[in-house]
């Protein structure tokens, strides 16, 4: 009898069981058990890449890439994760990346282009080919493409410009006309947009992201006849999950609470674990005045989903406490304003202590999460914080997190090279995997030679220093790049146009070993470096001022939170 105990309660016993629940259907069951398994054996390459697998299976694809992350910085990381990591961001709708991924997978395990679900993936992988042949037409694709990635930026006004000067080359293109109307609709220009959303439906047929963006525009215009007819349209026009999610959101700023949640309703049946559609059900079930418990269930299954969720648990206690009866609630997947307040207050408490108390703080797993939390808003204020905290945690969770946070795509730039300086200065385990600017998915301190033309022009600069350092085996690698990442930091939104990286590469080597004064050691660097001395002095002069004005500010910023 003793057997039968030992083994009901064994890691293996739970791994099996959670196979089971896998293969059954029983997801949520499933994931709990793997969790579980982990806790015991949380080193376990074995299990980690079964609940990678499961976590992507349900649709949580970030979380999935989390956990691949921590193998491949671990003490036996494996190929695999590059698929896994592919698959994951193709769930994620970013095709640059997976494709980026893929490239990585491929290159440590050529031979594996044979096997079905790669072939598969592979072909997901394929740009479909343009419809456009005239130039025109493609000079207005690529056009259209730029005022994409301006408004996914935050760039409203320059986005819109962008989308203008698209339709000056295609008139009859119907998308970035509705969408130069959604951007009208934001600057409060209600009579333009309404006008530009007309255009964009003579033109022809207009598909789904089209009338959805017109029921918003309608809709916030007070156009409701207009707007009821587009959602006529819309009820006869068979949906992708997608295209769901796209009407929902347009509904969801409208207030139109009852269709919000019958459209949810339908979509929670092909998607059960999708959190941005279960946070949704319970505002708009709030909303409409149902009970709060009702409501309560759908972010109880999120915190199941993450038990690191720290919005759905702060809506889940409320409404367990019964302060969201008879409330109205906003759609947006963020806590309130006096919530923010309250965390940022709790975040200041903490960096009042001195540094053993903050240590011991951030122990804690709830403290932990708050960090998260706080890097992931975005807000530089509260990320700044978040910076500040972390870095006196010595657990291998706070690594974790700024691995994570450089694979966010929304998040700046400037925070991940933020997360990138701490990672160095705690000499972290390579690759440290990051999606750049451009949506690759790259290793931000990579050994291995990488085509100079794919590079960003700031990893261009690092590249040249690199080679010229291997050939005079120097040893500065790491300080060298600690000094460009602040300037590059430091810089923001002033940051210079890197058109020639080769005369940055050459200040960088001469402020790094100060041979600005030796006028043999300068001809000696711009020769190595193939640039002109005039260009390095220059680029030297905006090392020197911006670092020591970064250096400075640092200083009065610092006194004046003291």
């Amino acid at each position: 009898m003793s057997k039968v105990v030992t083994f009901a309660r064994s890691t293996d016993y739970l791994h099996h069981r959670a196979q089971q629940n896998r293969r059954e259907g029983r997801m949520l069951d499933a994931l709990d058990l793997m969790r579980r398994v982990l806790e015991r054996e949380p080193g376990n390459v074995e299990y980690q890449m079964d609940l990678a697998e499961l976590l992507c299976e349900m649709d949580q694809c970030a979380q999935s890439n989390n956990v691949l992350l921590r193998v491949l910085s671990g003490d036996t990381p494996m190929n695999e994760c590059h698929f896994g990591m592919c698959c994951n961001f193709l769930g994620l709708h970013d095709g640059a990346a997976a494709y980026s991924a893929m490239l990585r997978y491929l290159t440590g395990e050529p031979d594996a282009i044979v096997r079905e679900e790669v072939q598969i993936t592979l072909a997901s992988l394929v740009q479909p080919q343009s419809n456009y042949s005239g130039r025109r037409e493609r000079r207005a694709q690529v056009l259209f493409a730029k005022a994409q990635a301006l408004l996914k930026s935050g760039a409203t006004d320059e986005g819109a410009r962008m989308l203008a000067r698209s339709l000056a080359q295609d008139p009859d293109a119907q998308l970035p006309r509705a969408l130069l109307a959604l951007c009208l609709l934001m600057k409060r220009e209600r009579k333009a947009a309404v006008q530009q959303m007309n255009m964009a439906l003579a033109t022809g047929k207009a598909d789904v992201r089209t009338r959805s963006i017109a029921v918003q525009v309608y809709g916030h215009a007070g156009h409701f006849g207009q707007m009821r007819r587009q959602l006529d349209h819309l009820r006869k026009m068979p949906l992708d999950a997608d295209e769901r999610r796209m009407l929902i959101h347009a509904l969801s700023e409208l207030k139109q609470h009852r269709m919000v949640s019958d459209l949810i309703s339908a979509s929670l049946r092909q998607a059960p674990y999708d959190s941005w559609l279960l946070h949704r059900k319970a505002v708009s079930l709030i909303n409409l005045g149902k009970s709060a418990d009702e409501a309560r269930r759908y972010w109880a299954q999120i915190v199941r989903l993450d038990p690191d969720d720290t919005i759905a648990q702060w809506y889940q206690s409320l409404a367990q406490s019964g302060q969201l009866d008879n409330a109205h609630m906003d759609y947006a997947y963020q806590v309130t304003a006096e919530e923010r307040d309250h965390r940022i207050a709790q975040m200041d408490e903490m960096l009042q202590l001195e540094e053993d108390g903050i240590r011991e703080m951030t122990q804690s797993r709830k403290t932990q999460n708050l960090i998260r939390w706080a890097l992931l808003t975005g807000d530089p204020g509260i990320s700044g914080r978040a910076f500040e905290l972390i870095h006196f945690m010595q657990t291998q969770s706070a690594e974790q997190m700024l691995r994570e946070l450089l694979l966010v795509p929304d998040i700046e730039h400037r925070f991940k090279i933020a997360a990138l300086a701490e990672l160095m200065e705690r000499d972290a385990n390579r690759p440290i995997l990051m999606l750049a600017p451009d949506g690759r998915l790259c290793d931000a301190l990579s050994d291995e030679p990488e085509p100079m033309e794919l590079m960003p022009a700031p990893k261009r600069v690092l590249g040249i220093v690199a080679r010229a350092q291997q050939q005079a085996t120097h040893k500065s690698a790491s300080l060298v790049e600690s000094m460009w990442m602040d300037f590059v930091m430091q810089s923001g939104e002033h940051m210079p146009r890197i058109r020639r990286p080769q005369g940055w590469a050459a200040a960088l080597m001469a402020r790094r070993l100060k041979l600005a004064d030796d006028p043999g050691a300068v001809r000696l660097i711009v020769e190595v470096f193939g640039c002109t001395e005039r260009m390095m002095r220059y680029c030297l002069r905006r090392l020197d001022r911006v670092l020591k004005d970064g250096n400075d500010a640092g200083k009065e910023d610092t006194n004046e939170a003291d």
